[in-house]
């Protein structure tokens, strides 16, 4: 029997049967520096997700002009790009590990399923986030990605696909860099 996983989404926490447990962002926040933003960034990301996640879906929607270059990018990527959608802004966690998140986007492209991630700038940082999104997944929906990218949406409204990383090694490193992360916690070294 899997074990209930529930989000806080205005304290996002995560809570694995009961129990707080951190969230991707959070341990990559706590152990890779590049992976700050402002809260104005944070607010705007929150938003173009948002908006991603309605484009994903086929769904019509009004939106900020503020961040109409990033629609237009994100609906652009998926005109070129032509994927078949699998799951969307999709919730996993790994028991195994102690650890949860929501993972943007799981696509089909040709027959071979990938992890995708939006993103305002891509960095190498985010092969370690889908690493741990794609061990999350296997644990907790049964499904295995071996590949996965980023999709920079700017607000010029062009988008750039990121490289495409192999997530058995980026899991494996995320799972180093939890474990640096767990022992920063224990020993309460900030």
């Amino acid at each position: 029997m899997k074990p209930d996983l529930t989000f806080d989404a205005d304290a996002h926490v995560y809570r694995l049967a009961g129990k707080i447990v951190p969230s991707v962002t959070n341990v990559l926040r706590g152990v890779v520096p590049q992976w700050m933003a402002s809260e104005w960034y944070l607010q705007r990301g929150t938003a173009v997700h948002a908006c991603a996640a309605l484009v994903s879906r086929g769904v019509d929607f009004d939106f900020d002009p503020q961040i109409a270059g990033q629609v237009q990018a994100c609906r652009q990527w998926f005109k070129d790009f032509q994927p078949t959608v699998l799951h969307v802004e999709t919730r996993v966690f790994s028991q195994l590990y102690g650890f949860a998140g929501t993972f943007d986007m799981a696509i089909d492209r040709d027959g071979i399923l990938f992890l995708v991630d939006w993103k305002a700038s891509i960095s190498k940082a985010i092969q370690w986030q889908l690493g741990a999104y794609a061990i999350a997944a296997k644990e907790s929906l049964g499904i295995t990605f071996k590949q996965g990218f980023g999709v920079e949406l700017r607000a010029d409204g062009k988008y750039q696909t990121g490289e495409t990383y192999d997530l058995t090694r980026a899991g494996r490193e995320f799972l180093a860099i939890l474990g640096a992360y767990n022992a920063m916690k224990r020993e309460r070294v900030t």
